[in-house]
């Protein structure tokens, strides 16, 4: 089992995340508000049981979601909501807070 951090970033205000892993439910994480100084909302450690794996996210009141495959080169999935979109970046690690 892989342990990895998810770090939602920039463009979050008050919204609520669904995370899944392989179309399952892995965690729900809500009212995230980045803060737009440092470039950061929250991270948060998500257990992946198999690898590879499909890493899904849903903002449902904006009704964006995005999806990635992660390895085990992944040690950080960076997410920025940004123009109402989802990128999901996967890193070998985590991105500093400025």
């Amino acid at each position: 089992m892989l342990k990895i951090k998810v770090g939602f970033r920039d463009g979050f205000k008050g919204d609520d995340a669904i995370i899944t892993v392989d179309g399952k439910l892995a965690s729900r994480v809500p009212t995230l508000v980045s803060n737009p100084a440092i470039s950061f909302a929250r991270d948060i450690e998500l257990e992946i049981p198999k690898l590879p794996a499909e890493v899904g996210v849903q903002v449902p009141a904006r009704h964006v979601s995005g999806s990635v495959k992660i390895d085990s080169g992944t040690a950080y999935l960076a997410v920025f909501l940004l123009d109402n979109e989802l990128s999901l970046r996967p890193l070998p690690e985590a991105l500093p807070v400025m």
